[in-house]
């Protein structure tokens, strides 16, 4: 057991140092803090600008963060815009709990994901195989991925081993993922 801390604490540090030079790009991940749900995102600086597309609760966005009252987004559906600095949360501000409870629901829910496509796979359900593999690949890169960075510092902070053996169960149950950025820093450390 300690031997597997001690990779995972490895693979860990090498995420913290990929994703901190993206973050030496000023972009930040965030997600909308509206009350209503959505936040619209506009061509422009201000709410008489057209609106290109809405972000909905839960949904996470490139944005850089500035002193103006618009911030440039990005989604991951490559859709940018501005939002108003006060109907976005950037992740890096939420508490340690709060990132906590994010992580930990997403990887329940990568978790589900893979299991319910795999079981389509046994069945051959072409059709619904199709829609579930879109809706995994879709959650793998606009959830489980961007919050590599914060698993990374959360368990290097805190040593959660419960943290842990749910990120090396869900790089278990990927074993047939096309997402490679996990798989890549464990070969690293091999």
């Amino acid at each position: 057991m300690v031997h597997i801390m001690n990779i995972a604490t490895k693979v860990l540090i090498l995420n913290i140092l990929f994703f901190s030079i993206q973050v030496l790009g000023q972009t930040k991940l965030a997600r909308i803090n509206d009350t209503d749900g959505y936040t619209n995102v506009r061509n422009g600086k201000g709410t008489n600008f057209e609106i290109v597309t809405q972000y909905k609760y839960g949904e996470f966005f490139q944005c850089e963060p500035s002193s103006d009252e618009w911030w440039i987004v990005q989604g991951f559906n490559n859709k940018h815009g501005y939002i108003h600095r006060s109907r976005i949360t950037l992740i890096s501000s939420l508490t340690d709990k709060e990132k906590y409870q994010l992580i930990d629901s997403t990887l329940d829910r990568l978790k589900l994901l893979r299991l319910d496509y795999d079981s389509l796979r046994k069945n051959e359900v072409e059709a619904e195989q199709i829609n579930k593999l879109l809706e995994l690949d879709n959650y793998e890169e606009t959830k489980y991925t961007p919050l590599l960075e914060y698993l990374s510092e959360l368990f290097c902070k805190h040593k959660d081993s419960n943290l842990l053996y749910k990120f090396l169960n869900i790089m278990i149950i990927n074993k047939l993922s096309a997402n490679e950025m996990p798989s890549w820093t464990l070969a690293r450390v091999s």
